[in-house]
């Protein structure tokens, strides 16, 4: 029983130790590629702005193609509270806007634990590739509104 309870004790001192000089060693890869993770980091930020302003662009030309204006509250509470038409979208679209923002609160919380567990020049450079190939994808979307001509296709009318 006391050789389990010391291989236990050791085990934990191992893992510890194994912990620590991962820290270290991402220390040390980031004090040498310290430009590398800064780069990294505000093309994150302007992915998820590109994102979203693709969103907003999409939008915005939906409605500049669709030149009957009716004005309707799109927030459900307002609604309720000015006795105002509610838009028959006006629900699904605030959740997709939400459910769209907890994906994106998810995909920066994984980047940042995994930026932080980075203890590798193969960990950088995969990192670095996820992050290049993402911000490919949004700058595509957000400069050629690739993603209302996915969403024609998708939901239908004409092209």
């Amino acid at each position: 029983m006391n050789e389990l309870i010391t291989l236990e004790a050791k085990r934990k001192q191992i893992g510890y130790e194994i912990r620590q000089e991962q820290r270290r060693e991402h220390r040390r890869l980031y004090n040498e590629h310290k430009a590398m993770f800064r780069l990294m980091d505000i093309a994150v930020v302007l992915i998820i702005i590109m994102n979203f302003g693709a969103l907003a662009i999409t939008n915005i030309l939906v409605i500049r193609t669709t030149p009957d204006v009716v004005i309707m509250e799109a927030n459900p509470n307002q609604a309720k509270i000015s006795n105002y038409e509610l838009h028959p979208k006006a629900v699904p679209i605030i959740t997709a806007f939400v459910i769209q923002s907890l994906i994106w609160a998810f995909i920066l919380f994984c980047y940042i634990y995994y930026r932080n567990k980075i203890h590798t020049e193969l960990g950088l450079a995969i990192m670095v590739s996820l992050v290049c190939f993402y911000f490919i994808i949004c700058g595509r979307d957000f400069f050629n509104n690739f993603g209302y001509w996915i969403g024609k296709l998708m939901f239908g009318g004409t092209i």
